[in-house]
């Protein structure tokens, strides 16, 4: 990203370039600009006319999206609900917890789960992926009960060395397993059977993945192959790439999970690396805008921050906000998880007024002094899906909350090194 210091303040612009059957199109949109300086936008004609340039001379058949992300810093002095504040957030008292539900896992002697860093929940199953520490897949139905695990380790068919993430094929009815190691997909039955695996040739690494009735919504690990960050195929083409990959921007400490939150059949929100916006992408018209802003309240930008000569030592030491990731959206709410020197943070943003809180703290003022490892992921009800864990104490403390405290005390012992799931809706009282 590059600054345009103007008129004290500083300019954004996202510039998208469709190239479509020798037509070109472009569309500009103008976030925080002052009236006095939209004349700047000429600024970006050499790089449309170098572009244009590069898509006749390849005579590429697809779309491709362009972005010229210029700055991110002025703020506005309106109130308005797009801008989502990291740092500062809201006092939890007007969210309320709502058809509140705990859930233990009942693990196998012989699969037990080690950590959790995703929950898919669909009509009837739930699959845990323990990517971290257990490498492996569990599989569950919504009671809780244990149906099988998939634990596959080699090099063989069907097989793999350590997974990169797991997605759910609604479509299909299979679950899909990629693997880090290696460009092929595996697929399984719901009750962890395994069908087949196929193989890719495209320049991919899976970050994330959404199936499509036609084709498959992606973001690509652009740190790992300089390609771009989004990808669209529909009917075995593809019809989409956008953000180019931006060392600045794409370099960053993140662990890139679940960060493709479904808003309807058409439209998708994506948050990628370092950038400080979430954009909204129509996957019919091929269309890609900015629809939330991310304040982090940090006195230097991203830009600065990944040209400092130890870029993590800074990190460190400083108190700092980065990147999003676990993004899961109900109709009135977003949550999500960022990261500073201290772990992982919570946020939950209300669409309707604008504010953000603390998902920490929230619990802690609404259910008891619990450890909280991530909202990380969503059931097909649109109901958040908490993972829980024991309070530093190495106690369950549910005190602020009766209906928790009495289903807590339904499972009988639970040890202090496990994880519980806590299912729930949000509503704010006006």
């Amino acid at each position: 990203m590059a600054e345009e210091q103007l008129f004290g303040g500083q300019l954004k612009v996202i510039v998208v370039l469709s190239l479509h059957q020798n037509h070109v199109v472009l569309q500009i949109w103008e976030i925080h600009l002052l009236k006095r300086i939209r004349h700047v936008i000429n600024l970006t004609c050499l790089f449309l006319f170098y572009l244009i340039y590069f898509m006749r001379m390849k005579n590429l058949p697809f779309i491709i999206l362009a972005l010229v992300l210029v700055s991110c810093g002025y703020k506005q002095q309106t109130n308005t609900n797009n801008i989502i504040s990291i740092s500062d957030t809201s006092l939890t008292d007007d969210l309320e917890l709502n058809k509140i539900r705990l859930l233990k896992l009942k693990s196998n002697t012989f699969a037990q789960i080690s950590s959790i860093d995703k929950a898919v929940f669909t009509a009837d199953r739930i699959f845990i992926l323990d990517k971290m520490i257990g490498n492996a897949i569990f599989i569950f139905d919504l009671e809780g009960n244990f149906i099988n695990h998939i634990f596959r380790i080699g090099e063989g068919p069907g097989e793999y060395r350590d997974i990169e993430n797991v997605f759910w094929n609604a479509f299909t009815n299979e679950l899909v397993l990629i693997p880090m190691d290696f460009k092929k997909k595996l697929y399984f039955t719901p009750e962890g059977n395994y069908l087949r695996e196929e193989f890719y040739t495209q320049e991919i690494v899976y970050a994330d993945l959404v199936f499509l009735k036609n084709g498959e919504l992606l973001v690509n690990y652009s740190s790992l192959n300089a390609e771009a960050n989004v990808l669209l195929y529909q009917d075995g083409l593809q019809k989409m790439a956008a953000f180019p990959f931006d060392p600045l921007m794409d370099d960053s400490p993140l662990d890139y999970r679940s960060i493709i939150s479904k808003v309807d059949d058409r439209n998708y929100l994506v948050t990628l690396g370092l950038r400080d916006t979430l954009y909204s992408i129509d996957i019919q018209d091929y269309q890609v805008h900015p629809k939330y802003f991310l304040d982090f309240g940090n006195d230097l930008s991203f830009e600065d921050f990944n040209k400092q000569p130890n870029p993590l030592g800074y990190f460190s030491k400083n108190d700092i906000y980065v990147g999003v990731m676990d993004l899961f959206q109900t109709k009135d709410f977003i949550s999500f998880t960022t990261l500073n020197f201290e772990g992982l943070h919570g946020r939950i943003f209300s669409k309707s007024i604008g504010k953000s809180y603390s998902t920490q703290e929230f619990i802690e003022r609404k259910v008891g002094k619990l450890g909280f490892e991530g909202v990380l992921g969503i059931t097909s009800k649109d109901e958040f899906v908490a993972v829980l864990s024991s309070g530093k104490d190495g106690k369950w403390d549910f005190s602020l909350n009766s209906s928790l405290e009495k289903q807590f005390a339904d499972f009988g012992q639970v040890d202090k090194e496990e994880l519980i799931l806590m299912i729930f809706e949000l509503e704010e009282e006006n």
